[in-house]
């Protein structure tokens, strides 16, 4: 917590390692990947204590929160996984290729990019079934696809190496 007017850290939580990403989920809490550990920390809003680990996989670092679960991007495996952040438990691990970065879950769908490979890659978010695999390029000029959003029936895609925003519209 920060002080507004002068900038003065109040109050911060030690999550034991390097943090690359953190998400408020509405029901769940407040989340941080933490990449050279391996894990998602639950930490509580208020008392700003850790509330639980769970171990995900390989430099973690993209998160997202979909209805009941949180997702996250394994850049150092090449996975995702789905956690339930009541029971702290990994549900489902799909391999989706190499240097994941960020995720999107939207309509039964996780929509990963892949920075490494230049693709971006469709899961069915229930089964874990690869359902399209996009080459979108850039993996040679720089990095591929980093960042993801979805709004109105379409994905919008930043390309790191191409110093671009790609729209794909799904409608």
């Amino acid at each position: 917590r920060v002080n507004p007017n002068n900038g003065e850290i109040l109050q911060q939580v030690d999550v034991g390692g390097q943090p690359t990403e953190v998400i408020s989920h509405p029901d769940h809490g407040l989340w941080a990947a933490v990449f050279d550990t391996g894990e998602l920390v639950e930490i509580d809003r208020e008392s700003f204590e850790i509330v639980q680990r769970v171990t995900v996989g390989q430099g973690p670092v993209g998160i997202t929160a979909a209805s009941s679960h949180l997702w996250v991007a394994n850049h150092d495996e090449g996975t995702i996984a789905k956690v339930d952040p009541t029971t702290g438990e990994v549900v489902r691990t799909v391999v989706v290729g190499n240097g994941p970065t960020e995720l999107v879950v939207n309509n039964g769908s996780a929509w990963v990019t892949l920075t490494d490979d230049g693709t971006l890659v469709e899961v069915n978010a229930n089964n874990g079934r690869i359902l399209s695999r996009t080459p979108l390029g850039g993996a040679n000029a720089g990095g591929g696809p980093t960042g993801i959003a979805f709004a109105e029936g379409t994905l919008w895609i930043a390309m790191q190496g191409e110093q671009s925003v790609v729209r794909i519209d799904l409608r």
